[in-house]
């Protein structure tokens, strides 16, 4: 069975409540944190690997903002890629937490490193192992 992996963040989206995924936080801390500049310029640079090799989707309507985006499990280069940018989030104070999940939920976009879902509250089938990051 395919598995996802999500890797949150402790700062919240103001609009959702939810913990914000590594990506959107990066640039939270990028702009708001005071941050050194080579912090930043190293953020940056681990973020431009991204912009690069993983696609961005454009998600519209109801589905953009309940969306989770998840790793798949088989996608390792992403995932060590990501393990760069959490090391930075976390010398910042930002704490990471790793997820894996067999049921990210509702499925709305997908390629060959990442799936997009929208959990399924009522039915709770977002089953989560958290894994040591």
């Amino acid at each position: 069975m395919e598995t996802f992996i999500r890797f949150q963040t402790s700062i919240r989206c103001t609009f959702t409540g939810r913990p914000l995924g590594i990506f959107r936080a990066a640039g939270y801390v990028k702009h708001a944190y005071r941050i050194s500049s080579d912090t930043a310029e190293r953020i940056q640079e681990a973020i431009a690997w991204f912009n690069v090799n993983l696609p961005a989707p454009t998600l519209h309507g109801r589905k953009a903002p309940r969306s989770l985006f998840w790793f798949r499990s088989d996608a390792a280069e992403a995932v060590v890629r990501a393990s760069d940018l959490i090391e930075l989030l976390q010398a910042e104070d930002v704490e990471v937490e790793a997820q894996r999940t067999a049921t990210p939920g509702a499925i709305v976009y997908s390629d060959v490193m990442q799936v997009a879902a929208i959990p399924d509250r009522k039915l709770r089938r977002f089953t989560i192992h958290a894994l040591r990051v």
